[in-house]
């Protein structure tokens, strides 16, 4: 067999270096700003500023945040979400069929 076949044929040949690219200089790191104090010393972001949300209403205001768009994707996504939790239930024994309608209107039931 000669040494072109060979997966070891060349073992007595030294290895060559390995070079390694020069490594870029590091990027100027620099602390972020923070915003003035306001007169009275309070940095101006309290917890009354906070805003509770109950129910499905965090859904409804920021629905990118909870399904990943508003677009056609994120319905697919919701879609296949339908039919995936559909799906555990069936396997588990919790449902016999699933039935699943998508009107002409866009809404899923």
């Amino acid at each position: 067999m000669d040494d072109n076949n060979d997966l070891f044929g060349n073992m007595d040949k030294q290895p060559q270096p390995v070079r390694t690219p020069a490594r870029p200089a590091d990027p100027l790191v620099q602390a972020a700003k923070r915003p003035a104090a306001t007169r009275d010393g309070s940095e101006g972001y309290s917890a009354a500023d906070i805003e509770v949300l109950e129910g499905l209403e965090p859904v409804r205001r920021r629905p990118g945040m909870y399904i990943g768009g508003t677009d056609d994707k994120a319905m697919h996504h919701l879609f296949a979400e339908v039919i995936d939790n559909s799906m555990d239930e069936a396997v588990a024994g919790h449902a016999t069929f699933i039935d699943v309608e998508l009107s002409a209107d866009g809404y899923l039931t």
